[in-house]
């Protein structure tokens, strides 16, 4: 495959919920900078962090905008869409009840390949947290300007 068929699978894989088959895409090794946590090293890393996020989310799918790649790099941008219908687990262990509300939330993803294989060494997920927890409820609301 090439990177951008390769992070393209991973999606898909990933949008049908096939998580086993699509931490398999990962490098075992592999190195990961997602918000909120920083760099993650492995594939039970990167499983963990996910795990929130499939626990709360038991619907959801990426909309493409655009990819590109170059060498061994491709680069993803879209939005991705679910509901919050499960509790959401906050890194500091903290189980908070579903909001029942919808989510679009724009990304961007970069994923490198090792070379000449169908793994992914490195990923570099953005997106904006203040977003997403606005778009959930779980901001206070502005004061109102006096």
């Amino acid at each position: 495959m090439t990177p951008k068929e390769l992070l393209i699978e991973a999606l898909r894989r990933s949008d049908a919920r096939e998580h086993d088959e699509f931490i398999a895409l990962l490098a075992p090794d592999c190195d990961c900078t997602m918000p909120g946590s920083g760099e993650l090293h492995g594939t039970d890393a990167f499983r963990a962090y996910m795990q929130p996020f499939w626990q709360g989310f038991s619907r959801y799918h990426h909309e493409l905008a655009s990819t590109v790649e170059s060498g061994d790099t491709a680069v993803a941008e879209g939005t991705w869409h679910g509901v919050n219908d499960g509790p959401l687990i906050t890194p500091e262990g903290q189980q908070m009840p579903p909001t029942g509300r919808s989510v679009a939330l724009r990304f961007a993803l970069v994923g490198t390949r090792v070379p000449g294989a169908d793994s992914i060494r490195s990923v570099h997920l953005y997106f904006d947290q203040v977003d997403f927890l606005g778009q959930l409820g779980l901001l206070p609301e502005p004061a109102a300007a006096a």
